[in-house]
């Protein structure tokens, strides 16, 4: 089986759909803050949500963590302004990867990366 990776943002009220059409990254799942709940199947759950939250999948090409870190950092690089709106300490981000297959190893120069973009790395 392969590793799967996405991208998520988490802001505590913004609209992430206007950050969403800036990333050249497929939209799998998102709502606002205040919306009302419900599951990926779209089946309705009690309550509202308390914060904005978008995930985004990465091309079938991106094959490893250290990958996934290097498709964010050039989108970032690509859109400054991006880039400034995203570094705002109001967002969450974080790159999620699922690991079926093989673990990865990540070297110094790929943290740095994720540090200096002030991005999590959630594995599963």
């Amino acid at each position: 089986m392969a590793n799967h990776y996405s991208l998520k943002l988490r802001h505590p009220t913004l609209d992430l759909s206007l950050i969403a059409q800036r990333i050249p990254l497929v939209v799998t799942r998102i709502w606002r803050f205040g919306d009302s709940r419900f599951t990926p199947d779209g089946v309705p759950l009690p309550g509202r949500y308390k914060d904005s939250y978008c995930i985004f999948k990465f091309p079938e090409k991106i094959e490893s963590i250290k990958e996934a870190i290097y498709f964010v950092h050039n989108i970032l690089l690509g859109d400054p302004g991006l880039m400034k709106d995203l570094m705002s300490p109001s967002f969450e981000k974080s790159i999620y990867c699922t690991l079926d297959g093989d673990g990865e190893v990540l070297a110094v120069p790929e943290l740095k990366t994720l540090w200096s973009l002030d991005i999590k790395l959630e594995i599963d």
